[in-house]
């Protein structure tokens, strides 16, 4: 080990009460950031979870048709005979798919009594989503059995409007795939808290049921979700399906009986312009959890860059206590400076000894708030905030949890050091520019 190494990590410890200080600084900045991010990668990872789990998955394609009439259906047959190319296309990622959901969804006008509102209903196959039931989080009532065809879960909000309670019916006016209206009958199972996010305060039903009533043969759905394996692999199965099945064309559709389009579409009718080319058999659009959560994973984003952005001002205000702080070492340790370069040390020892120094008290600084981070944390961690509101999207079962990604420790520890290794620089380089003779004349 060179020497100057040595000398830098005695001098690091010569002053404790200044070394402490200035590494104690720097952990609170440390501490800080590490909380946001951890906060923030936490948050995203739960919201992603929770998300995942009620829609039924990480990649989704939704098919659409055009009837002789040019009307644009939202329908997926994969079923018997149909030549759809849908099944050889997910088996070519079958390695990466854990399972399949399939669901349906419209809008309904919801009647009871005098009152009735508007609302998207998502047909689930209940018993094929074993993870559907927990992500939902019931207000009143029991979530439904097997047996209960017609059993209908609310948002509070959407009860409330309609002033309907658990074991109502409930009437709901809806649109077929065709554009003809129907109606069916629910009972009110179980209201569940609106999730306020991203528009998913849909009601559920049982998809078989409500492919009956918008004129859906039996197997026939809207939307197929694919739950991965491995959810980061949404993007390359999405690529891979979208190479092999015929994709939807861009249409300036004309809004029919029940319109809709997109993700969060409802699947009603639209009518094709005569003036746009029509095509045959099913296209599909494809889908993926991130393209959804695009504004979110965009608003953690911005969290990050305001947590660095404190970070840095923290940095910044503590490296002017460097800067000073290498200042009074200069003028402290100028007999010492002489003596080392009387006997042979280089200039360029004498800088390397300041800036290891700093960089010492840098690191110092990082491991402590990185290890009180660490301790808040899981302090925090242990808190059960007992909620059944919707922050439970935000909650790992009723607790925060915290997700630091590594490359950002990391990124934060080197921002750190350079910042440091920068104000210890001028006293630095001032302190291998003294000439031994002054420097032990002014000291004796």
């Amino acid at each position: 080990m060179p020497s100057w190494i040595r000398i830098a990590f005695r001098n690091t410890g010569r002053q404790k009460k200044r070394t402490v200080l200035l590494a104690g600084a720097i952990a609170f900045g440390v501490l800080v950031v590490t909380l946001l991010n951890g906060f923030t990668g936490g948050v995203s990872r739960n919201i992603r979870r929770s998300v995942t789990d009620l829609i039924g998955g990480h990649v989704y394609v939704r098919g659409t048709e055009l009837t002789d009439s040019r009307l644009i259906i939202n329908v997926i047959r994969d079923t018997g005979d149909s030549g759809s190319p849908l099944p050889g296309a997910v088996d070519r990622v079958s390695a990466q798919i854990d399972r399949l959901n399939r669901r349906s969804r419209t809008l309904a006008t919801l009647i009871f009594g005098s009152k009735q509102t508007n609302q998207l209903l998502d047909g689930v196959d209940w018993e094929g989503e074993p993870s559907f039931f927990p992500s939902l989080s019931v207000v009143d009532g029991e979530l439904p059995g097997p047996d209960e065809r017609n059993a209908l879960i609310l948002p509070v909000s959407a009860a409330k409007r309609l002033r309907a309670g658990v074991g109502d019916q409930v009437l709901a006016r809806l649109g077929t795939v065709t554009g003809q209206q129907n109606v069916g009958e629910f009972v009110l199972a179980a209201t569940v808290e609106d999730s306020g996010i991203a528009g998913f305060s849909s009601g559920f039903v049982r998809l078989d049921h409500l492919g009956e009533l918008i004129g859906a043969a039996a197997g026939e759905y809207q939307m197929l979700h694919l739950y991965l394996r491995d959810p980061r692999r949404s993007d390359q199965v999405a690529e891979v399906l979208r190479a092999r099945l015929p994709t939807a064309p861009e249409t300036d559709a004309e809004q029919g009986g029940g319109g809709g389009g997109g993700f969060f579409g409802f699947g009603g009718v639209s009518r094709l312009p005569d003036d746009q080319e029509p095509w045959e058999g099913t296209r599909y659009d494809v889908t993926t959890i991130d393209d959804i959560l695009a504004e979110t994973s965009t608003l953690f984003r911005v969290l990050n860059t305001v947590s660095l952005s404190v970070f840095l001002v923290l940095l910044t205000i503590t490296m002017v206590g460097v800067v000073n702080t290498f200042r009074m070492v200069l003028l402290e340790r100028i007999q010492e400076i002489g003596t080392m370069r009387a006997v042979g040390m280089q200039r360029g020892a004498v800088r390397s000894i300041f800036l290891m120094e700093a960089t010492f008290i840098g690191l110092i600084g990082a491991v402590g708030g990185l290890v009180l981070a660490a301790i808040a944390m899981l302090i925090l961690g242990q808190v059960d905030l007992q909620t059944d509101s919707p922050l439970q999207f935000f909650l790992d079962d009723g607790r925060l949890t915290f997700a630091v990604p590594p490359l950002t420790m990391v990124a934060n520890v080197a921002i750190l050091i350079v910042l440091s290794l920068g104000a210890a620089a001028i006293p630095a380089r001032r302190a291998a520019r003294l000439d031994p003779a002054v420097a032990l004349r002014s000291s004796a």
